[in-house]
């Protein structure tokens, strides 16, 4: 399944998508919502709908993702325990590195207080069980730091696995990439 996340294709605003995006996170904010909780719920009435399916096992939900969908991949299992693995490509710089070095961070991870309770490398924490893939990309900007988030997060998962690839190049998901991401969620799914 690979529905259209919140603002993002036709569920965004031809005439300007950024105008909509950032007024899908405003008006949330002044409700005392986030972008993130309905990105996260979204998905996780995603999982409901297929766990509906005959032809689903339900214990073998697996979850990819490039980018925004990269990033989106670490949140979504820390969130949704139903998720058995998970694979984050080029969508895991944390969020201190990003301001450092003024990265654009989506309107969908913007969290009131989030650095005050911790960072990108606590929400992979957060993850265990669920078995993580981290593929990042040498030359590219959502890439940076991936393996401190490796090592500080690695001592969490005891029933989980984690793994870490960085490849050479830029913001890619390469067929090379995509292949050991393929093999990994085959491995842990069966």
């Amino acid at each position: 399944m690979a529905p259209d996340a919140i603002c993002f294709e036709e569920r965004a605003c031809p005439n300007d998508p950024v105008l909509y995006h950032a007024y899908q996170l405003h008006t949330r904010l002044l409700r005392g919502q986030t972008l993130l909780a309905k990105v996260l719920f979204d998905i996780s009435v995603g999982i409901d709908f297929l766990e509906r399916l005959p032809e689903v096992d339900n214990t073998r939900i697996g979850f990819i993702g490039h980018s925004y969908g990269g990033r989106t991949a670490l949140f979504a299992p820390a969130f949704d325990k139903r998720i058995k693995a998970s694979v984050s490509n080029c969508g895991s710089t944390t969020f201190k590195q990003m301001l450092a070095q003024n990265i654009k961070i989506l309107f969908d991870y913007v969290v009131p207080n989030f650095l005050t309770f911790g960072d990108v490398e606590d929400v992979v924490r957060l993850v265990e069980p669920c078995n993580l893939l981290i593929l990042g990309t040498d030359d590219d900007k959502y890439s940076q730091n991936i393996e401190t988030i490796f090592e500080y997060a690695a001592g969490a998962f005891v029933n989980g696995t984690f793994e870490l690839q960085v490849y050479p190049g830029k913001h890619v998901f390469s067929e090379e990439m995509r292949l050991r991401a393929y093999k990994f969620l085959d491995y842990h799914l069966n």
